[in-house]
């Protein structure tokens, strides 16, 4: 198994979020059900394919 390269902006962004929750926990919040049902209303029954390569146009 060969182990993925991680991508270094995603890293730092990671590594940011993970030290605001450490120095501000009390800023999480769970996901309220009124929130979830707008962004369902959002993004209705698009299927969305996260290991699918991008297209031209969103590349």
């Amino acid at each position: 198994m060969v182990a993925e390269e991680g991508d270094p902006a995603l890293d730092a962004f990671l590594g940011f979020i993970e030290a605001d929750i450490k120095m501000h926990p009390e800023g999480l919040q769970a996901l309220n059900g009124g929130l979830h049902d707008r962004l369902k209303a959002l993004v209705g029954n698009a299927d969305v394919m996260l290991d699918a390569p991008l297209s031209d146009e969103d590349e």
